[in-house]
């Protein structure tokens, strides 16, 4: 028997298992969207009820309703919001930060979020968590800018604790970012903090008090503690400073910062052996820094070595051209090899620096009581700008010179 095939029956069977997929997949659509309408009303229902506790002053069993709202849905930043200012409100500002901290990045307010998550790790003295928050505020993302109140607010913020933790290289670096990132009628308020981050410093007693409530809060913060044996040293400590850097030391030893203020509080000690021990136990890093290859210069100098003095010092002043006291031991150095005429130009470019780092402060207050009723275009206020950036490449601040024009619109 010949069997034959039915090409109109084949391709109507596949028509219908076609159809009925088709089908399913729509019923199944239907149910999601279905699902999600009564998910999206169920979040819309939850947060009416827990406004209507606010409304009442039942703020216990509204944050109850935000709280597990959010415990369901993690892209809902109106909770968020609403349930952060309900802990910020009775005290609990480590909650309030951590639920600020999950607000998606999308979300309209995440600015508000951002900012307001690092005051309350302020707060709570919990300045790591501060400081990247804070970061977050001065990314500069196109996509999802930040309000100039929150990068003035931040870039403020930041650097306060950076100068007191004397982290003053960054400070620099995090204003600048700050000043390209600013609008032009705020540039003039952040070249300001930029001078003041230079100039201004926390006094000793303030800045242990302050750096000891930071440690206490989180000892694992070692550029806190770091900072705190530095100024414990400064007040007479000496057992407290020596904690605290040995505690930095065991716990970083590979941190070039702390070798750093290590071999300082040696110096202000004047105990030659013990920066010549430490000398030997530095991280392979430690070289690439200027204030180390100083305390190099100097051990080699002690031992008079001469020409390996003069060599760390001129690598010195290569890594960081603005200190005149590199400059001054490089120029005395040399002056003991019998090479005055070289001596005589580092001495003389170490005079320089020093006489317009003199000059910058008076510049600074200046231009800081003329800013209080001129602006830029007043021909008085741009010449002391002019004056300020004149000073600023005196001292090889090339980037601040420049900024300090495009304040006044000359650059």
């Amino acid at each position: 028997m010949t069997i034959t095939s039915h090409p109109t029956s084949a391709h109507s069977g596949v028509r219908r298992i076609t159809l009925r997929f088709a089908y399913l997949g729509l019923i199944l659509s239907l149910i999601g969207l279905n699902a999600r309408w009564i998910w999206k009303d169920r979040q819309t229902f939850d947060l009416t009820i827990a406004d209507g506790f606010l409304k009442k002053g039942r703020l216990s069993d509204a944050e109850q309703t935000l709280q597990e709202l959010v415990d369901r849905s993690r892209w809902n930043g109106e909770a968020m919001m609403k349930l952060s200012r309900l802990l910020a409100k009775r005290g609990d500002y480590l909650g309030c930060a951590r639920v600020l901290h999950k607000v998606p990045d999308w979300w309209p307010a995440k600015p508000d979020a951002i900012f307001i998550e690092a005051q309350s790790f302020k707060q709570l003295d919990m300045m790591r968590e501060a400081e990247v928050a804070w970061k977050r505020c001065l990314v500069g993302d196109p996509l999802h800018p930040f309000p100039p109140r929150y990068l003035s607010g931040a870039a403020r913020e930041l650097v306060g604790h950076l100068v007191l933790e004397g982290r003053i290289d960054e400070a620099r670096e995090l204003l600048m970012k700050a000043f390209d990132l600013a609008l032009p009628s705020e540039r003039g308020d952040v070249m300001i903090m930029r001078m003041r981050a230079e100039l201004e410093r926390v006094a000793h007693k303030e800045a242990a008090s302050r750096l000891r409530t930071i440690v206490k809060a989180d000892p694992d913060d070692w550029e806190a503690r770091r900072a705190l044996a530095f100024e414990e040293q400064l007040l007479g400590n000496l057992a407290a400073a020596d904690l605290e850097i040995g505690a930095c030391l065991k716990a970083r030893p590979s941190d070039v910062p702390i070798w750093r203020t290590y071999l300082e509080i040696l110096y202000q000690r004047g105990e030659r052996d013990e920066i010549r021990a430490a000398i030997k136990r530095l991280p392979p890093l430690a070289d690439a820094d200027a204030e180390i290859l100083k305390f190099r210069g100097l051990v080699h100098e002690w031992d008079t070595d001469l020409q390996s003095a003069v060599d760390a010092f001129q690598r010195a002043t290569e890594l960081n051209p603005r200190e005149p006291e590199y400059f001054y031991k490089l120029g005395i150095l040399q002056e003991r090899l019998g090479r005055s005429e070289v001596a005589t130009q580092h001495l003389q470019h170490s005079r320089q620096l020093r006489k317009a780092d003199s000059e910058l402060s008076d510049a600074y207050e200046k231009l800081l009581a003329l800013s209080q009723h001129l602006q830029a275009g007043n021909p008085e206020y741009d010449a002391a700008v002019e004056h300020l950036a004149s000073l600023c490449e005196q001292l090889g601040w090339k980037r601040e010179a420049v900024a300090w024009r495009r304040v006044i619109g000359a650059g």
